[in-house]
């Protein structure tokens, strides 16, 4: 036994085993100064993992001092297995197994404080690399130390027997063995050098009382019915008894206005400009108020000017005019995302999810066999032996006599959810298996964006060239993430051309016949409107064109829902004003020493106003664009534009044809053959053609029918009310099936995506610019580790997390903030610095040896890490550089050094 009483060493005995400071002149320890070493170095591989908790370091500290250090050390070890060894020239035994007989209080006690803390980088738990094959769901205070007394997870130093036992069961006990019984700590109790309570995220006793969510409301019924069914159906028969209502009085009032009349005899018919008489009562100017008045100045001054502009148009139509318009193979290393190896990766470093992972790739590794004994019973263990160990927790290496590593050959571990797909509960019963090649997101502007996409086109060539000729019995759907989607949308846009040709190839025809005053054969190729159907089909298309260069030009982004729906919506406005401008035109006579012009220019200046208010609404209402969906606001602003732009290609443009049409008409010249003309006279009066005589005869009197327009209401009213209803039941989202053309090898994949992936979509909280991290307040805002705010950003997250039906949230957000503090910690070997040589005071990494002793921070009295503003920015770029390992898994190069942005001066301009 030695004392310790007075000596140089009790800081450094203390620093590792705080438990054995009994006071001054009562401080005992039975190991050497070596040992204490040994178990400094073999407790700083659990502390980068565990010291997010204080208590729960301490306690997984406290068993190890107490069965090497603990002067009573012999009244709970139980030596079963020693080796002689010759240490310094001399001939020792060394002990390499033993028993330790723990009481199940003290060990239930420090799981229980370990068992919710969690890795940020993964988001998972620390127990469940710490519990072998059982995970952090199957682990239990047995299985958890019989994983660290198991040498053959690579990181225990001796094979321990962890007899754990209840109080007063001496079962099995060699006499005079005493079950060890130390106080093991609460997650939320200080720790007797002074650290805190483990905070919220690690620890599920320091959580503060935070409200549950308000319950959802119930579904909104009536007597068990849908609510808005039942009002849908009681407005509807309220519209309906308040149309009847309307009837009942307005046959009343019509009746009795219609004695007094005839008694009175005032009753009067006009007439129109073509001798129609309109059955409309004579108006008289008392009756006129001031807005009827104000609305017809109002028109009668746009008429004016369209007038004006009109005839300009028509006597001088614009003259048209012209003007004159990486050599290299690249390799997957050279756009792969390579985490652990950005600067000059090596094909192994490419980030490459697959099952075969587990195995590194390589083919040996699946192939090998051992036969391995396991409770006096031996047996061969293979590939299997290794996936099953592999895939129930996050490993580094099985346990089986295979001694293989579960990490993938570019260093990180392999999250079995991205590996495998189609299970229940267990990985083992998946059904598919995944394979992801994880390239750089380069910027656009960057040369290497274009060889990534080059890349993925090769990609899809050869898995399309395997899927057409198959070497094995599976079956597989695949993408490319920036090629995929792109193509496929391009080629439903590709296919949509036909569609749209046809569209407006019959809206031309439509036109054409629709407009033509047929009056014989002879003069079929004179009165057709060919020539005008076909300029207000380009005036469409090219407004479209324009709307589309313009947004181009300034950068606003198009959508599949612009290319597909802003030229049909165009059309229909755009063949409207093409109609009501040019039957106008056709219905109307001219007046006595009228030019043409002037009387395209009178006709214009009819029409025109209600063409602008037509067209202005509707442009009005797409500017607003109103809502904050980027593709939504787009389609809003090119149709907006759109229809401004056909607007003023029809003012313009299609004046000035309708101007050479109404001239080549007039002079009895056919279309498509000007110089040939016919001999047959206009007639005097204009043919009306079909469609007006059509409307004029059948269907009007049928739609103004007295029970037509009863049933039409009715119907009406129907549709208006159903429409309320399944308004109110729209699911919002689109699905991105709906985006794909038919027979895509996207819609197979989206198939496979919904039936086997198991994981929900990546959440990403992103930090901007002027958040100040390196301030306390900065770093408590944001972390959740010890110390930090209970209601920070990530513990917010953290509580969102027990409500996932309403927060969409399965696991707590990792923050680069907390790995970052923990790699400050003194307790840990991450941050030292060189102490001597060339790089004295410089950045040491964790696997260099005694030439770098300096801590890069001094512990701190609360055990609460936090770096001042200098040290934040001394030492973050060294986080990020820092390739992480055994002796420090916190380091950032990889988790974090792409989702930290700083600009050319180091501050942060963006973090996620």
């Amino acid at each position: 036994v030695i004392s310790f009483n007075g000596r140089i060493e009790i800081p450094f005995v203390l620093q590792v085993c705080p438990m054995l400071d009994f006071g001054e002149s009562n401080t005992y320890a039975c190991c050497s100064l070596q040992q204490i070493a040994s178990l400094e170095t073999s407790l700083t591989l659990s502390k980068a993992v565990l010291i997010r908790c204080p208590s729960c370091a301490d306690n997984f500290a406290h068993l190890y001092c107490a069965t090497t250090c603990s002067p009573n050390q012999t009244l709970t070890v139980n030596v079963t297995k020693v080796m002689n060894v010759t240490h310094l020239g001399r001939p020792r035994d060394a002990v390499v197994a033993y028993q330790a007989y723990i009481s199940s209080t003290f060990a239930e006690g420090a799981f229980q404080s370990c068992k919710n803390v969690r890795i940020p980088a993964t988001g998972g738990f620390a127990i469940a690399t710490m519990c072998g094959r059982y995970g952090s769901k199957l682990c239990t205070a047995q299985r958890w130390y019989d994983f660290q007394g198991d040498t053959s997870n690579g990181l225990a130093p001796l094979d321990i027997d962890f007899r754990l036992l209840k109080e007063n069961d001496t079962t099995g006990v060699p006499e005079g063995m005493i079950p060890y019984n130390g106080r093991a700590l609460g997650c939320n109790e200080n720790t007797t050098t002074g650290g805190m309570a483990c905070s919220c995220q690690d620890c599920l006793d320091s959580c503060p009382r935070v409200p549950p969510p308000p319950p959802l409301p119930e579904p909104f019924r009536i007597q068990g019915m849908n609510g808005f069914l039942v009002i849908s159906i009681i407005l509807l028969c309220l519209l309906i008894c308040a149309f009847v209502v309307y009837l009942i009085v307005s046959h009343y009032v019509k009746s009795k206005n219609g004695k007094n009349l005839s008694k009175t005899g005032r009753k009067g018919k006009i007439k129109d400009e073509n001798s129609n008489e309109v059955g409309q009562p004579i108006i008289n100017p008392s009756e006129v108020t001031c807005a009827d008045k104000t609305s017809m100045a109002a028109q009668a001054f746009m008429s004016r000017q369209f007038q004006r502009w009109g005839t300009l148009m028509a006597s001088y139509p614009f003259t048209e005019f012209w003007s004159e318009d990486l050599n290299r193979t690249a390799t997957l290393k050279d756009v792969c995302y390579a985490p652990l190896n950005p600067s000059n990766p090596s094909l192994t470093d490419c980030a490459v999810n697959s099952l075969p992972q587990y195995f590194q790739n390589s083919l040996d590794n699946i192939n090998a066999k051992v036969n391995m004994t396991e409770l006096g019973v031996t047996q061969e263990v293979d590939w299997r032996d290794h996936l099953i160990y592999c895939l129930s927790p996050l490993s580094f290496k099985d346990i089986t006599d295979l001694g293989m590593s579960c990490m993938a050959d570019y260093g990180a571990p392999v999250f079995p959810f991205l590996a495998v797909g189609g299970y229940k509960d267990e990985y083992t019963n998946a059904e598919a298996f995944i394979l992801t090649f994880s390239l750089n997101n380069y910027l656009r502007d960057n040369p290497k964006f274009k060889v990534a996409l080059q890349w993925e086109t090769e990609f899809l060539k050869i898995v399309q060239d395997y899927q057409r000729n198959p070497k094995a019995n599976f079956t597989f759907a695949y993408m490319a993430e920036q090629r995929s989607l792109e193509d496929e949308i391009n080629r439903t846009t590709a296919e949509d051309i036909p569609i749209f040709m046809i569209s407006y190839a019959v809206i031309f025809v439509y036109i054409a016949v629709a407009l033509g005053e047929y009056s014989s054969c002879k003069r079929l190729l004179v009165d057709s409107k060919f020539l005008v159907g076909l300029g207000g089909i380009l005036v469409v298309g090219c407004s479209v064109l324009a709307s589309m260069g313009f947004y181009s030009w300034i950068g606003i982004p198009s959508s599949l829902v612009i290319l597909q729906v802003v030229p049909f919506l165009v059309l229909a406005v755009g063949a409207d004003n093409i109609f009501i401008f040019v039957l106008e035109y056709q219905r109307d006579a001219r007046r006595l020493g009228e030019t043409r012009e002037e009387q395209i220019g009178r006709v214009l200046g009819q029409v025109a106003p209600s063409m602008l208010l037509c067209s202005l609404s509707e442009s009005v209402c797409f500017f607003l664009a109103l809502s904050t969906m980027p593709a939504v606001k787009s389609f809003a602003l090119y149709a907006a534009l759109a229809v401004l732009m056909d607007f003023v290609l029809q003012m313009t443009a299609f004046v000035a044809l309708l101007s050479l049409d109404a001239r080549r008409q007039d002079n009895n010249r056919c279309e498509l053959l000007c110089c040939v003309t016919v001999s047959t006279r206009r007639p005097n009066k204009p043919n009306e053609g079909f469609l007006l005589p059509f409307m004029r005869k059948y269907y009007a009197p049928v739609l103004l029918h007295r029970f037509t327009r009863i049933i039409v209401m009715l119907v009406f009213i129907f549709m208006l009310c159903a429409s309320i209803f399944l308004m109110l039941n729209v699911k919002v989202g689109l699905d991105q099936e709906l985006a794909m053309p038919k027979g895509s090898y996207m819609l197979d994949y989206f198939q496979y995506l919904y039936k086997y992936f198991e994981v929900g979509v990546p959440v990403y909280f992103v930090t901007k610019k002027g958040y100040n991290f390196n301030t306390v307040e900065g770093m408590d805002g944001v972390c959740s580790s010890v110390g930090c705010d209970q209601f920070s950003m990530t513990q917010k997250i953290r509580y969102a997390t027990d409500y996932p039906e309403r927060s969409y949230m399965a696991i707590p957000a990792n923050s680069w903030v907390d790995d970052f503090i923990d790699w400050l910690n003194p307790g840990s070997k991450c941050c030292r610095l060189y102490t001597s040589g060339p790089n004295a005071g410089n950045f040491c990494p964790a696997n260099i040896g005694l030439s770098c002793l300096k801590k890069c921070l001094a512990s701190p009295s609360d055990g609460v890490v936090r770096p001042t503003m200098e040290e934040f920015s001394r030492f973050l770029p060294d986080f990020l550089g820092n390739r992480p390992d055994l002796q420090c898994s916190k380091s950032g190069l990889g988790a974090y050094d792409t989702a930290v942005v700083r600009d050319q001066n180091g501050e942060i301009i963006g973090a996620f």
